[in-house]
């Protein structure tokens, strides 16, 4: 009896018989053409890049002195976080559009953007709930690095960016009033 090996998903053979298979097939054939395969590499280069800046940058804040700079530790960590999150989020769409078969050149701006946006949308996030501008604020229980704990929240905020940004959306709306049409642009 062979042992399962399964994807979640069911993309990938499930027994070792079935991954003997696909291994020796010889009429396999990829859906996309070589270009595309091409800008996929390069997508994926990029990605690593983005995870390579991050590690370098921790490993500078990791040296740097800055135990009199608590409120820009918080943010530094928060941006970290945020990067972390939103590169998790990119990869995990980069890895689902390519298996899926469902990648699209057209996107490359989401995915080129969207790790640095999950820096920004993160800091700005953290320092609008720092604020207190939503009624709460969140500080570290005791004996937890605060570090830590804005690192957390720009984790959260870079992986569900969409989801802060839709919430954020809403508090504008109803702390300053919902725009009319005719002030809108379309760009």
């Amino acid at each position: 009896m062979a042992a399962s090996l399964a994807s979640p998903m069911g993309l990938a053979p499930s027994t070792s018989e079935e991954m003997a298979g696909v291994v020796c097939s010889v009429d396999w054939k990829t859906t996309y053409p070589p270009e595309a395969w091409r800008r996929i590499r390069w997508e994926g280069i990029y990605l690593a890049c983005v995870l390579s800046f991050a590690v370098v940058v921790t490993t500078i804040l990791l040296r740097m002195d800055l135990s009199k700079h608590d409120v820009a530790q918080r943010f530094l960590c928060c941006a970290l976080g945020g990067i972390a999150g939103s590169w998790i989020y990119a990869m995990k769409w980069y890895v689902r559009a390519i298996t899926n078969h469902i990648w699209r050149h057209d996107l490359i701006v989401w995915r080129v953007t969207s790790p640095f946006m999950g820096i920004f949308l993160s800091v700005s996030a953290y320092a609008v709930v720092q604020a207190g501008l939503l009624g709460i604020t969140f500080e570290a229980s005791s004996g937890t690095d605060p570090r830590l704990y804005a690192y957390a929240v720009g984790f959260l905020v870079g992986m569900c960016s969409d989801v802060v940004m839709g919430k954020l959306t809403e508090v504008a709306e109803t702390v300053f009033g919902k725009t009319t049409s005719r002030h809108l642009q379309k760009h």
